[in-house]
This record gives C-alpha cells, sequence and structure tokens, in this order.
C-alpha cells in the first residue's frame, strides 16, 4: 500500500509561524484564503521542474517513484505470460487509482470539510469497501506461478466483487453530485490542487470514479483471452472457464441492477415534471420506468387531441406537454386496467378501460404496427401487475409473508437478537428469539428498510441461506452487523 500524505490543513499557511495548534485546528475555512493557500501550492508543483506536472505537457517523464512499469508489453514473451501479466499488472495498476482516489481526493474532502458526509457518500458510493475486495484479489493474484492460480483466485473472489453493483448504480448519483460541488470556488480550486499532484498522472477525479465501472467490465474480457492460450487438457482450464463463468454473470447482474437504477432515476425524474399529480403516488420501491413517447386520444367530443405517455410496469400515465412540463389528464394502475381494440374510429385505435373508475381513454397511435406493439407489451404488464402473492402491506411496501405451513425451526435463545444494519442508512432491527429463521429475519430487515428483497453479508460471509444463519448466531451474540446491498443471483 502506497502512503500518502493529507492534504495540510488549511489553516498551516495562516499560523505557519505559530506553535498553537489547537488555534491551527480551527483556522476558518473561507474561500479567499483557501484559494489562495492551494493556488500557490498548485504554482509551486508547476514550477518544480522534478513533478510530474510538466511531464503532463510530454516535455519531461514521469518521476521513477512513480512511474507504472509494465511487463506485458514486452514484445519477447509469449502470448499466455503477457496475457498473465497484464492481468496482475493492471490489477496492481488500478489497486492503487483505487488508493488515489481514497488517499488524495476522498480523505482530504473529509478533513477540511469540502462536502458533506451525503454529498461524500453520493460522490465516493462504497469504494473503500471495493479497495478492500480488490486488495484481496490483488493478493491471491499475486500467488499465482506461471499463470497457475488464476482461475482459483478469481474463483476465491468473484463473490465479493457483487459489490460494484451497488457503485455502478449509483453513478448517475456522482455525476451529479460532482458537478454540483464543481460550482464552489473552493472546491474547484482543491481539485487543481489534487490534479497537479504526481499520484493523479495528470487525470482529473471524473477518470478515477470510472474506472471502476471499466474494471468490472474488463475481468471477463481478460479471462477469456487467458482461456484462448491456455491448453483444455491442463488442469488450469477448467478453472479458468469456471471463473469466467461466474464472473460474467455477475457483471450480468450489475449491469442489470445498472439499468434498473436509470429507470429509476427516470421514474423519479417523472414525478419532478408531473403538474396535477397531487394526491397519487408515482414513486413506489417496485415501480420501474419502461418507456415514453407520444400519443393522440378521442375526446369525449370525438376531437382528435395531441398527448403524451409514461409507461411503468404497474402504470400508464396519459399527459398533455406544457412548455418544460406534463398536465397530468389520466392516471391508470394496470393491476385492473384493459385493453381492447376497437374499429370505432377512423385512425388505428385501442381503449384503455380502468372498471373501478368507469372511464375509457380511446388511444391512438401512428401506425397500427406501434398500435399492435403498445397494446402487446400493455397487455404482459396488466396481467403482470393482476398476479400477487399472499403479502404484508407497509404503506407503499409489498413483502413476501414467511410461510407458517413449512416452518424452519427458529435459533434456540430465549430473547430477541438486534442486527446493525448498513444500506442506504444505518438502522437497527430487532427480530424476536421465536422467529429467528433466515426467512424472517431477511423479512424484518427488507420491512425496515421498504425494500422487497436484499442480500446480507457479516464480515466477509454471505448470509443466503438458514445453514449461513445459524453459523453466525453460533457466536451466541445479542448484536450482530450487517451490510446489505441489492439482490443479485449467488452463483453455483
Amino acid at each position: 500500500m502506497r502512503k500518502q500524505k493529507s492534504l495540510e490543513s488549511i489553516g498551516d499557511a495562516q499560523t505557519e509561524d505559530s506553535d498553537d495548534e489547537d488555534k491551527r485546528k480551527t483556522v476558518a475555512l473561507t474561500d479567499e484564503p483557501v484559494r489562495r493557500s492551494w493556488k500557490q501550492k498548485y504554482d509551486t508543483l508547476k514550477r518544480n521542474k522534478r513533478s510530474l506536472f510538466d511531464s503532463i505537457g510530454g516535455e519531461e517523464k514521469a518521476p521513477k517513484t512513480l512511474s507504472r512499469q509494465r511487463s506485458y508489453t514486452d514484445t519477447s514473451l509469449d502470448p499466455r505470460t503477457k496475457v498473465v501479466l497484464e492481468i496482475v499488472e493492471t490489477e496492481d495498476d488500478y489497486v492503487k487509482d483505487l488508493e488515489v482516489i481514497r488517499d488524495i481526493f476522498m480523505e482530504p474532502m473529509k478533513k477540511n470539510n469540502l462536502a458533506t458526509p451525503q454529498e461524500i457518500q453520493l460522490l465516493f458510493s462504497n469504494i473503500d469497501v471495493i479497495l478492500g475486495v480488490n486488495r484481496q484479489l490483488l493478493s491471491e493474484l499475486r500467488k499465482q506461478e506461471n499463470g497457475k492460480g488464476i482461475g482459483e483466485a478469481f474463483l476465491r473472489t468473484a463473490d465479493f466483487l457483487k459489490v460494484y453493483a451497488s457503485y455502478c448504480t449509483n453513478q448517475a448519483n456522482s455525476m451529479e453530485t460532482l458537478s454540483k460541488l464543481k460550482k464552489d470556488k473552493k472546491f474547484e480550486t482543491f481539485l487543481l490542487y489534487c490534479n497537479a499532484k504526481p499520484e493523479c498522472q495528470g487525470l482529473e477525479l471524473t477518470s478515477f470514479l470510472i474506472k471502476p465501472i471499466q474494471r468490472i467490465c474488463k475481468y471477463p474480457l481478460l479471462l477469456r483471452e487467458l482461456i484462448k492460450k491456455t491448453d483444455e487438457v491442463q488442469p488450469e482450464f477448467q478453472k479458468l472457464s469456471e471463473a469466467f463463468a461466474k464472473i460474467e454473470q455477475i457483471v450480468a447482474v450489475i449491469n442489470e441492477k445498472q439499468r434498473e437504477s436509470e429507470a429509476q432515476n427516470k421514474m423519479i425524474e417523472v414525478s419532478e415534471i408531473l403538474v396535477g399529480a397531487e394526491g397519487y403516488t408515482v414513486i413506489t420501491p417496485t415501480r420501474k420506468y419502461m418507456r415514453e413517447g407520444e400519443l393522440q386520444h378521442y375526446s369525449s367530443s370525438g376531437k382528435l387531441k395531441p398527448g403524451y405517455y409514461f409507461l411503468f410496469n404497474d402504470l400508464f400515465l396519459y399527459t398533455k406537454k406544457k412548455k418544460d412540463n406534463y398536465l397530468l389528464k389520466a392516471f391508470v394502475t394496470l393491476d385492473k386496467a384493459v385493453i381492447r381494440y376497437t374499429s370505432t374510429y377512423e385512425k388505428p385505435t385501442f381503449e384503455l378501460v380502468h372498471p373501478d373508475i368507469q372511464k375509457v381513454w380511446p388511444i391512438v397511435t401512428s401506425t397500427e404496427g406501434e398500435q399492435f406493439k403498445l397494446m402487446e407489451e400493455l397487455q404482459i404488464l396488466i396481467e403482470k401487475a393482476s398476479i400477487f402473492n399472499v403479502v404484508a402491506r407497509r404503506g407503499s411496501l409489498t413483502v413476501t409473508i414467511p410461510d407458517y405451513r413449512n416452518p424452519v425451526k427458529a435459533n434456540e435463545k430465549s430473547s430477541s437478537v438486534f442486527f446493525d444494519c448498513e444500506y442506504y442508512d444505518k438502522r437497527t432491527v430487532e427480530v424476536p428469539a421465536g422467529e429467528l429463521t433466515f426467512e424472517w429475519v431477511k423479512y424484518y430487515i427488507c420491512s425496515e428498510f421498504q425494500v422487497q428483497d436484499c442480500t446480507m453479508l457479516n464480515g466477509e460471509r454471505f448470509i443466503q441461506s438458514q445453514a449461513d444463519l445459524d453459523e453466525i448466531l453460533a457466536q451466541n451474540l445479542d448484536r450482530y452487523e450487517l451490510m446489505l446491498y441489492d439482490p443479485y443471483e449467488q452463483s453455483s
């Protein structure tokens, strides 16, 4: 691990001749002193011929202590050795990049109060967790000998790579937060100072923040290339194939989670531009944005009027565009809705009917092809929205009740157990002694956080079954710490 010096206190420049440490710590972080202090440091770095700053323009090479020599670019190496070295050496580079994010950007931001804790969380997400996971992966990769052990290293670490789901789904929030923070001169000057540091090698924070997403998507490509260079009769071939399949599945789930997150953000965006939606609930944990587009509808007088629709997995919104906003005309939940084709009108038309409110909306599409496509999608969504398990409803949340008909014997404890859970915030969940089964523990936790599902992690162990929970509870404690993540499939 490379140790980085944390950013000097802003007060150092103002009180450098003073021995009063307490006074030094309490110097106010006003804009101009901060700007002058960091600008001086920035200019000093710029003038320093030994720094990396000048090499950005190509005049000098980076200092040897910070250069990243890569053996895998050696053309004299055999193809398989080159791929092996590329995996190990680029992983080492990547871990160093994660350390730069933490040591050069995140920790100084915290120390100097350049952003609120909420903004720092949005900006960097779970980068500390990712750093820990990839340090472990790098340690495993370094154990390989002549390429033997690469597959096993990824197999041992693969499940922990699922923590990337939280980081990837937060990417839009991260970029939005960074854009807002850059409007502050103090923060902008801080970034200039950081960018001038040799450790950043001329890269800005934005470039570093995208690296985890690039890296997780790179693993299947690197493994596939190594498999191509490995003889099928070698024992390593099977391990590599298993690792590739497992990580490819994890990356696919992460990509799907990212798409769901984008859809969730779109739902929030739609709710903010709707006019006349007071009294309606647009945002719910189970609702997903599907698509939107222009439509027309026939009014009660038979006139054709322009409109715009937003389609969700359980909701159809029909609106009329008003400058930058949309006036809500119809709020149709799909659980009881009916669609039917009609030839009553001159143009291709179908009717959307909601029996509870006895309302019919004649919807006109531009072509018959578009009509049938939208009708088919609506029919599928209506059928899905109409099918429910036995559920307990808490506000807008729907969570499945554990089945009492096939009970699992609860852990033999006489008192409740508390789970200190960390998800998007920290909460303590109490589970009664008689309900310490895997199903009921998850039920209580999901209900508390208002989600339908989650993946639980205690230390380095995933809790995905009754056996996993029993092993944790065998410690016979009254309180346990859990990290929660968005749900994903466990690879076999």
